[in-house]
């Protein structure tokens, strides 16, 4: 025994083919880029127009751009990777900030910045807070 169910997404209604057992009538469950604008059912045409995935991928980037930070030590690791001009590390200097005394870690990257001849900044501060003889500051 199956039924068909309708699903209201804004301008779209999926239908979707539910069998007695409460799945889809194929056994699996339904995907976003299994629905296609004008089929009945999922994979019934074999692929998607590409409008839902286009639209969902749309949403996926915007949300990514948005700012997540929640705590102060997120803050900080976010601000030393801008100050030393490395955003591939920036889990790192949040990692650092969360272990360490964050106020003195923005310190120690500002000095770093300052300085004219040196070529990887990242690189440098972090031999700075690995050095032993600043353990204890840090």
């Amino acid at each position: 025994m199956t039924s068909q169910s309708a699903y209201r997404n804004k301008s779209r209604t999926f239908q979707l083919s539910i069998s007695a057992k409460g799945g889809c009538a194929s056994g699996a469950k339904p995907h976003w880029k299994d629905f296609d604008d004008t089929c009945s059912s999922p994979k019934q045409t074999g692929g998607h127009s590409g409008k839902v995935r286009d639209k969902y991928m749309k949403k996926i980037k915007s949300r990514a751009g948005e700012s997540k930070i929640y705590r102060k030590y997120q803050l900080i690791g976010l601000r030393i990777a801008d100050i030393l001009e490395d955003k591939n590390h920036v889990s790192l200097y949040i990692k650092l900030a969360k272990q360490r005394d964050g106020e003195l870690l923005l310190e120690q990257a500002k000095e770093v910045a300052e300085r004219k001849n040196i070529k990887n900044k990242g690189a440098y501060f972090m031999s700075v807070v690995h050095n032993p003889k600043n353990k204890n500051k840090a």
